[in-house]
């Protein structure tokens, strides 16, 4: 079953597959296999972070623009078209540029058996929520699923 995020950008054309290309709001993508985006991870995850960020960042804006709905149903959606977890805001606070978000089901977690492997999900976070606030912000974990915890949090700052 697609997602209504899926829905609408096929409505207006923002998601095309054919002659070898998926594109999605305008940037061509790939599908490929979770321990391969693990493995990216772990050989510099400061690098992957910085990656993440910058280009979900840009990605994310151009979501708002098109769409232009609420901001926390895109982020889900987002998070979910990804297959990165469920999304859950907690705290949202602007004026002070902080938020604490949850991530149910995150499969990066649950397939690494353990260690640093949050540079793709705090990469994504910092880059939804910089381009939201209009301000460099980044991502921290919290309580991680890989290290015990029953779901991920994150504190943006």
């Amino acid at each position: 079953m697609l997602s209504n995020f899926v829905h609408r950008l096929l409505f207006v054309k923002e998601f095309e597959i054919g002659e070898g290309s998926t594109e999605i709001i305008g940037t061509r993508q790939m599908v490929v296999p979770l321990q391969f985006m693990l493995s990216m991870q772990q050989a510099d995850p400061d690098k992957f972070y910085q990656y993440m960020h910058s280009s979900i960042q840009t990605y994310f804006s151009r979501v708002q623009l098109e769409l232009g709905e609420e901001t926390y149903k895109r982020m889900e959606e987002v998070f979910d078209v990804f297959g990165l977890g469920k999304l859950r805001v907690v705290d949202f606070d602007k004026a002070n540029f902080k938020a604490l978000v949850e991530v149910h089901n995150p499969p990066i977690c649950i397939e690494s058996g353990g260690g640093h492997v949050c540079s793709i999900t705090t990469g994504v976070l910092a880059g939804m929520f910089s381009q939201l606030l209009g301000k460099e912000v980044h991502a921290v974990v919290n309580k991680c699923t890989a290290r015990g915890a029953q779901n991920c949090e994150f504190i943006i700052k």
